[in-house]
């Protein structure tokens, strides 16, 4: 006989055991699945090849396809402009391979982060390829007498200078990369392209400023262009950053619930579906 007073605290514990049932249920099955695992390896390796197998030899989807279309045009054009333009009066230079590498660095894995993503690869790009050259600019004894008119980047006291330029100039960059989320993406490519332009032998920027600042031209003009190519693709496809937004929400609402659903059943494999689909949502949304 159950009190009315009660009520509430019985439904609790019953609930509670129904629960405890059903985490001891899933974790005799994951005990037994992890033993007749461990007794074949070969059959697991054999498995694991199988699935992935079928991952990578599956019909693309469409956003696949969309994907490896979109980012192929981009890289491409950027490598043709490159290869054979080549004019004593703008930016290119002919057989120049920098703007199609820049953007097999920047590849856009969903369109609908074009517009953000972009500006900031965009200010990241050169920050990286602008600051160094300054910094160089300041240290580089050809063309200046250096940091307090004492220190430059020859030498033995140049060598642990340019040591202390690179850490601080990668620990800012890095650190905004790992504490910031608006401005990680920045500090990546600043830290990433302006360590390899610090780390060029003393004096060699300021002989050749011409060139630098036509990378920093070509690199603008690559992301520009890959801008436009992923605006065109948003506008062809009719997928816009506002409807995918809600798409992602009610996908991860519904990866959840399903995920919890299967633990509750004791269905560890629909568990773990539903968990790898969600993570996989839940990626695709922060990227966006």
């Amino acid at each position: 006989l159950i009190s009315q007073d009660l009520l509430n605290e019985n439904t609790f514990l019953f609930g509670l055991s129904v629960f405890a049932g059903k985490v001891v249920d899933l974790a005799e099955l994951i005990a037994n699945i992890e033993d007749n695992e461990a007794g074949s390896p070969f059959s697991s390796l054999l498995t694991s090849l199988a699935h992935g197998a079928r991952k990578v030899f599956a019909v693309p989807s469409k956003d696949k396809i969309a994907f490896a279309v979109r980012n192929w045009i981009s890289i491409a054009v950027c490598f043709v402009i490159g290869y054979s333009v080549d004019c004593e009066k703008c930016v290119f230079t002919k057989h120049d391979a920098n703007m199609a590498a820049m953007l097999t660095l920047l590849i856009n894995h969903y369109s609908g982060s074009a517009f953000l993503n972009n500006l900031k690869r965009l200010l990241g790009v050169v920050i990286g390829k602008v600051l160094p050259i300054m910094i160089l600019g300041v240290v580089d004894p050809m063309n200046s007498q250096g940091i307090f008119n004492y220190f430059d980047c020859s030498g033995g006291s140049g060598c642990v200078l340019m040591v202390v330029i690179v850490f601080t100039y990668t620990w800012f960059f890095t650190y905004m990369y790992y504490t910031s989320a608006n401005w990680g993406t920045i500090g990546c490519l600043a830290a990433a392209f302006g360590c390899a332009v610090l780390i060029r032998p003393c004096g060699s920027v300021s002989s050749n400023y011409n060139y630098n600042y036509q990378e920093v031209a070509q690199d603008v003009f690559a992301i520009l262009l890959a801008l436009a190519m992923d605006m065109l693709f948003d506008a062809f496809m009719g997928k816009v950053p506002r409807d995918a937004a809600v798409e992602n929400i009610q996908a991860l609402k519904d990866g959840f619930v399903n995920s919890i659903d299967a633990f509750f059943d004791g269905d560890l494999e629909s568990m773990e579906q539903s968990m790898s689909m969600t993570f996989d949502t839940l990626t695709e949304a922060t990227t966006f």
